[in-house]
C-alpha cells in the first residue's frame, strides 16, 4: 500500500469546486453523484460487502464524526448505489478516503469523478495538501489525477476478537502507560508534529469509542515520545 499526496494552488481549483461541489451532479449516462446522508448508511454497508472493501469499518465511523467531513455517493439510473468516497478536512491537510466503485462500473470513470469531487471539497475547505492511501491496483488512477507517491505503507491485520491490552511497563527506557483523556492536550501537539495536520477531533473520537485501548510512551522527564 502506498501513501500519495497532491499539492496544488487553491486558486487553480476554484473552477473545479464550482462545478463539482454541487449537491447533485448528473453525468451524460444518467449516473448521479450527490452528498451522502444518514439514510444511505445501510446501502453503504451493502456496497462494502459487494466490493470486498478492505478498510476497517470502525475507521469509517470515526471519520464520519470529524467536523467538516463529507461523503459523496454515486447512484445508477435505476437508483442503485454504485460508488462512494470520503473527504476529511484537517486544516492545511485534507484526507481522501474510502473510495469504492461497484465491480460492474469500474473503468467507467467513476473513480476519477469521485476523487475529483473529494479534492474539490477539500480545496474549498482550505487544504493545501491532499493525502490518501492506495493499493497497487489503484495507483494509476491517482497518478492520472496529479497525485505523487509519498511513501510505502505496510498494513498489518490481526484476525481476532478484541482482547485486553497488556501494558508492557518499560520499553527501551521509556515508561509505557495506558492513554487517558488527560494525555490528549499533549498528545495533540505530538501528533500534529508527526502527521502535519490537526487530528485532535479524530483522536478524541477514537479514545471515546475505545477507552483503555491506547498507549503512550514517556521519557524520564514524563514527556510523551510515542503513542499507539
Amino acid at each position: 500500500m502506498l501513501a500519495f499526496t497532491k499539492r496544488e494552488d487553491i486558486e487553480a481549483n476554484k473552477a473545479i469546486a464550482r462545478n463539482v461541489l454541487r449537491v447533485v451532479a448528473e453525468t451524460d449516462s444518467g449516473v448521479r453523484v450527490r452528498q451522502m446522508d444518514d439514510a444511505d448508511l445501510e446501502r453503504v454497508l451493502e456496497l462494502r460487502s459487494v466490493v470486498r472493501w478492505s478498510a476497517d469499518p470502525r475507521a469509517f465511523d470515526l471519520l464520519r464524526g470529524v467536523r467538516g467531513a463529507r461523503w459523496a455517493i454515486v447512484e445508477s439510473p435505476d437508483g442503485a448505489l454504485i460508488g462512494m468516497v470520503g473527504a476529511v478536512p484537517l486544516g492545511d491537510v485534507g484526507i481522501l478516503c474510502h473510495l469504492a466503485v461497484h465491480d460492474g462500473y469500474r473503468g467507467s470513470g467513476l473513480g476519477a469523478l469521485l476523487s475529483s469531487w473529494a479534492v474539490a471539497y477539500l480545496r474549498s475547505r482550505g487544504a493545501k495538501t491532499v493525502r490518501l492511501y492506495s493499493t497497487r491496483k489503484a495507483e494509476g488512477l491517482y497518478r492520472s489525477l496529479g497525485f505523487e507517491e509519498a511513501a510505502p505503507r505496510t498494513v498489518y491485520r490481526l484476525e481476532e476478537g478484541p482482547r485486553r491490552l497488556r501494558v508492557p511497563g518499560q520499553v527501551d527506557g521509556h515508561r509505557v502507560e495506558t492513554l487517558t483523556f488527560g494525555d490528549l492536550p499533549e498528545l495533540y501537539g505530538v501528533d500534529h508534529w508527526s502527521y502535519g495536520a490537526d487530528r485532535s477531533a479524530l483522536l478524541f473520537a477514537t479514545l471515546r469509542l475505545h477507552p483503555g485501548r491506547g498507549l503512550v510512551a514517556r521519557d524520564s522527564s514524563g514527556g510523551i515520545k510515542g503513542y499507539l
